[in-house]
């Protein structure tokens, strides 16, 4: 773990002095030759049109449950047939699939689409389907020292929104999740793992239905990297007692974000906060997590900690060069509680990272990330992605 850390900070130190000679090297030297060499190679894999952009990326990962993770994720990029008519609201949709396959032999499956109209309307979908193996780690468990319960968990799940504009930067809509899940465990788990049994409200899987209003605030000045401007939405999910639905529980979700450009529009302050509550007899699987791609980056299991509750406040340092290469440094806090007793600053876990970044195409402001996070008790973890986290 010290040779992981020590690497990290070498890396972020060759990045700051990176940043510091980038604009003044007259003369091509290793950094611009690498660069170079690696903007031909990502190119090749990249097709453009005057109406879409096509791109096809590599995903890799590994986990102690999955072994290692090889996956591909091609990036579509639609562009309006006649921009100079496009308003300024308007923005290219985008569709993003992804497939990953471990060496056990599980898989997930997962499709972004994001679409805004010139008559401001936003269509969101995101459809995740999963066969992969988990771990249980209690609800509202700190302690570092658990040994958790492997299962393997089934999950279909589609959640999206559809909103309209009032006016140029205020929505309003509705928004879905439907979710159908079932857990399996494992019999080779250890004898003092954390339980996973009927006990656990949950544990039978089922059916999760949910729809409730979202309202947003939006003065972004872009979606894929916003260099100024606020954004902030907020949804309210019912999950009512009906025949078609498992569990009966509601969900509140706040997510405020800012970003200021500073002396140039390529270095970008981001800040965040985020409070997803549950209210009411939740399944254990669709509790609010504190970790994972678009969460605090460096707890190195997305259901490590898992409760009714989670808050957690994040600040990111963006930094892009002309050679469309780039990266981040960020850190960040929040906890999870609601049961056991967990308040919500008590316990609370802090984590810092750094990432790299690729413009996918020159005219573009879509990344490909590789972030590598800390968090608490030793944890690690590696991204490697499209969109930035936030």
């Amino acid at each position: 773990m010290n040779r992981i850390r020590l690497l990290f900070i070498m890396c972020v130190a060759t990045l700051s002095s990176f940043a510091q000679q980038q604009d003044t090297l007259v003369n091509k030297n290793l950094i611009d030759h690498t660069t170079e060499l690696v903007s031909k190679t990502l190119d090749k894999v990249t097709f453009t049109h005057d109406k879409y952009s096509f791109s096809l990326y590599p995903m890799l990962g590994f986990g102690p449950q999955t072994g290692f993770q090889v996956g591909i994720m091609p990036v579509f990029r639609f562009i309006p047939k006649d921009t100079l008519k496009a308003n300024e609201f308007y923005r290219p949709t985008t569709l993003i699939p992804s497939f990953m396959v471990s060496a056990q032999g599980q898989f997930s499956f997962e499709v972004d689409f994001l679409m805004y109209t010139k008559s401001r309307w936003i269509l969101m979908s995101n459809i995740k389907i999963n066969e992969t193996p988990n771990d249980f780690y209690g609800i509202g468990n700190n302690d570092s020292s658990v040994v958790p319960t492997d299962y393997t968990y089934y999950n279909r799940m589609w959640s999206g929104e559809v909103s309209k504009g009032v006016t140029e930067e205020f929505f309003i809509g509705f928004r879905f999740l439907i979710s159908h899940t079932k857990n399996e465990l494992d019999l080779d788990s250890e004898p003092d793992a954390v339980p996973l049994d009927e006990s656990v409200y949950g544990f039978d899987g089922g059916y999760a239905m949910g729809i409730g209003p979202v309202v947003r605030y939006d003065t972004r000045d872009d979606i894929l990297f916003p260099r100024d401007g606020f954004f902030g939405t907020s949804y309210y999910l019912n999950f009512p007692k009906a025949s078609f639905n498992d569990y009966s529980f509601q969900k509140w979700v706040v997510d405020l974000r800012y970003y200021k450009s500073l002396k140039d529009p390529n270095r970008v302050l981001a800040f965040q906060v985020f409070a997803d509550l549950n209210f009411g007899e939740v399944p254990f699987y669709l509790m609010s997590k504190l970790g994972g791609k678009k969460a605090l980056r460096g707890i190195e299991h997305p259901f490590r900690y898992i409760d009714e509750k989670v808050w957690f406040t994040r600040a990111e340092y963006r930094r892009m060069f002309k050679n469309r290469f780039g990266y981040a440094v960020f850190a960040g806090l929040g906890n999870e509680f609601g049961s056991n007793d967990n308040r919500a600053f008590k316990d609370i876990k802090v984590v810092y990272g750094a990432g790299l970044r690729f413009k996918i195409l020159p005219e573009d402001n879509l990344n490909f990330r590789a972030d590598v996070g800390f968090g608490p008790h030793g944890q690690n973890s590696i991204y490697l992605t499209v969109l930035e986290a936030f």
